[in-house]
């Protein structure tokens, strides 16, 4: 029985120890004439050359060698191009989170010289206004007392409507009319029958946006240097009409005209429209006209600024 077992395990593991040759020693004939055969196998067995020995073994090697090279080299690249994407995003979301920084900060600062630029103007037109006002109200007291009464309720509407305005609260032409149309009943106090006006104001514009202070900037500024240039007939007009889609508003004063160098030599410091321009340059930038100059015996200035009903982008609460 075990030399049974003996014999099958040996004429098992014969072909195996065969094949293991054939592929690891070299082409070799083994001559054995006298020995007898194994198995019933002739006298000598021809073993093959191994398989590193063929003409095809380095050509074939090569070439596995490359292909697993080519593989590793574009796993390496596929991982290079993944990092860089990453690191790609990574930058490009630091670069839009540092842009919208900046953005904030920088319409932060826009809105701060606005409401800075607007405050400015507030201190300018109204204690030019104001004391003119009280200079009138006081000569009126012994006088006329209901009129300097009247002046001094008007005096409070217009100081309510001006001062205690917030400075971000959106603005209409209807809003500026009425606000205008108390500054115009105390200069006409003022100076009574001198102050001849004609106000030609077109139906249907009274919801159209624009900035605060934008009417009475231009018409105080016109009563301002008509008494100025022609103290014995104040003559202020004011036209506002639509033209296509732009809001046309002329404001002229009867007079001659000053020059812009000899404006800070007279009674005025030309920071109204200096302030006007900046203002109309941020929130109407490429999309408006401005103009003042003489035109006859007239001053003119003449504004067109886009007609709607809804704020620019950069005004407040737009």
């Amino acid at each position: 029985m075990l030399t049974r077992r003996i014999r099958f395990c040996f004429r098992t593991a014969l072909p195996v120890l065969t094949a293991v040759l054939v592929a690891t020693v070299p082409a070799t004939a083994v001559a054995a004439p006298d020995a007898p055969a194994l198995g019933g196998a002739a006298g000598f067995v021809a073993l093959a050359a191994p398989r590193w020995l063929t003409p095809w073994a380095f050509p074939s090697s090569a070439f596995c060698l490359v292909t697993v090279a080519f593989g590793l080299a574009c796993l390496r690249i596929l991982t290079l191009h993944r990092d860089a994407a990453r690191l790609a995003a990574a930058r490009s979301a630091e670069l839009a989170r540092l842009s919208e920084i900046d953005r904030t900060e920088s319409v932060a600062a826009r809105l701060a010289k606005e409401k800075a630029s607007l405050e400015l103007l507030r201190y300018q037109l109204n204690p030019h206004f104001l004391f003119n006002a009280l200079n009138s109200i006081r000569a009126r007291i012994h006088t006329n007392p209901p009129a300097a009464a009247d002046m001094v309720s008007r005096l409070a509407d217009f100081a309510r409507l001006t001062l205690t305005r917030p400075h971000d609260a959106p603005e209409t032409l209807g809003d500026e009319l009425d606000m205008l149309a108390t500054f115009l009943s105390i200069e006409q106090a003022r100076w009574e029958a001198a102050l001849q006006l004609d106000l030609a104001i077109a139906p249907g514009l009274r919801g159209i946006r624009l900035p605060a202070f934008l009417l009475l900037v231009l018409v105080e500024n016109a009563v301002k240097y008509g008494v100025l240039t022609s103290p014995d007939r104040v003559h202020v007009r004011l036209t506002i009409h639509r033209v296509d889609a732009m809001l046309v508003i002329e404001v002229a004063n009867f007079g001659e005209w000053i020059e812009p160098s000899q404006v800070r030599t007279a009674t005025s410091t030309g920071i109204g429209l200096d302030n006007l321009r900046q203002r109309l340059a941020y929130y109407y930038p490429d999309a408006h006209e401005f103009t003042v100059g003489p035109e006859g015996d007239w001053v003119v200035a003449r504004l067109r600024i886009p007609a709607t009903e809804r704020l620019p982008s950069t005004f407040p609460n737009a």
